[in-house]
């Protein structure tokens, strides 16, 4: 019996769930089906699947023609949770979350309306009407015509406050009665990014597993480990990173470390990076070790921090966007007290690390205090 093209496409839609549950109602049963010899091909595909994400490819729709075929998604979520154990890392959910929204937000560009909103209701739970056809909507007014659809302030807000897009903030959003005007793709947007947001919160207890899957789950820790590697930026030169003031150092190791870092974390970690003299190379070597990186946008959004000469974010901005570990007790540098911006400290550290001052006493002689932690 061949499975649903929806149910493939659409792995958190209520049916692609149902049709799951009846062959594998918990992880011990998927794990004993994906041990049947004659389902092999499960296991490359899902295979396949992750793989993808990794390389940041296309996340195709499995093409088993069997219902079996709705345990793909099911079989690659089993793999990326036992290598996300293994490493003690969940980078590589993350990464997997990344990749399926991009598939599902494809999927639903070229997706039937009734489809859509019911895949609103039913799966996400969410509050969705249609604004009218074009014709109806010509009687709104001018700035509200191109919006096809309207959805609950709530539900809207599940989603797009981790968008970084102005446009995706409330206060920037026409509001009536409780309900936000969206566009057809700003809606896939949001149910994509609810999809990934599913992801990245889940976690599934996986128990040991047969050989021939645990083959697969190591390999994929190969493939990190050696992509971690490539992914981690020059070490620059060991004078450029053990002067970075602390705000700059937890900023730069998180992004090296594939940890989420802020909207305005980044920013100030270009502005400052580009106002020291580092290279366009360099900065996307430490960038596209986040796992939403797309090389496209960090070289577009270098290059315009770097053509409107932005001013890295001194010190008390930094303080503000709770950015400082100085200021917030985790960690202490005995210069932060005498400098007030990012570049301060490390004009002044590079210049004691290249005479070889170790004793910071001078400070209090030569200074004074701008700051009190």
């Amino acid at each position: 019996m061949a499975v649903s093209l929806e149910h493939l496409k659409y792995p958190f839609s209520v049916e692609a769930r149902s049709a799951a549950q009846k062959l594998a109602r918990d992880v011990g049963s998927l794990i004993s089906i994906l041990n049947e010899s004659g389902n092999n091909d499960l296991i490359e595909e899902a295979e396949e699947r992750v793989y993808a994400a990794i390389t940041q490819s296309e996340v195709k729709v499995p093409e088993i023609d069997r219902e079996s075929a709705v345990l793909v998604y099911q079989a690659a979520r089993l793999i990326v949770e036992k290598v996300c154990l293994n490493l003690n890392s969940p980078g590589l959910r993350r990464i997997q979350a990344e990749a399926e929204s991009k598939a599902v937000n494809k999927h639903l560009s070229s997706e039937r309306g009734r489809v859509v909103r019911a895949l609103c209701t039913d799966s996400l739970g969410w509050s969705i009407e249609s604004t009218g056809t074009s014709i109806e909507r010509s009687r709104l007014p001018l700035s509200l015509r191109s919006f096809e659809y309207r959805i609950r302030f709530e539900d809207f807000l599940e989603v797009a406050p981790s968008f970084r897009s102005m446009q995706w903030k409330l206060i920037n959003r026409h509001l009536d009665a409780g309900w936000v005007p969206v566009r057809k793709s700003e809606l896939h947007r949001l149910m994509s990014g609810k999809f990934k947001n599913l992801i990245v919160q889940s976690e599934i207890r996986v128990p040991t597993l047969p050989m021939r899957i645990t083959e697969a789950v190591q390999r994929f820790e190969s493939e990190m480990e050696s992509r971690r590697k490539e992914w981690e930026p020059m070490e620059y030169t060991a004078e450029s990173v053990t002067s970075f003031p602390p705000c700059i150092a937890q900023l730069h190791q998180d992004s090296i470390n594939q940890k989420n870092v802020s909207h305005f974390g980044r920013f100030a970690m270009a502005a400052f990076f580009l106002k020291i003299g580092m290279g366009k190379d360099d900065m996307m070597r430490i960038f596209r070790a986040a796992p939403d990186f797309v090389r496209s946008l960090a070289s577009y959004q270098i290059d315009h921090i770097k053509g409107k000469e932005y001013e890295p974010p001194k010190c008390e901005t930094m303080q503000k966007h709770t950015l400082c570990p100085v200021y917030l007790r985790t960690v202490f540098d005995p210069l932060c007290p005498y400098v007030v911006h990012p570049v301060q400290f490390y004009e002044t550290r590079s210049w004691e690390n290249s005479k070889g001052i170790t004793d910071h006493s001078w400070y209090a002689r030569k200074r004074r205090k701008h700051q009190r932690f």
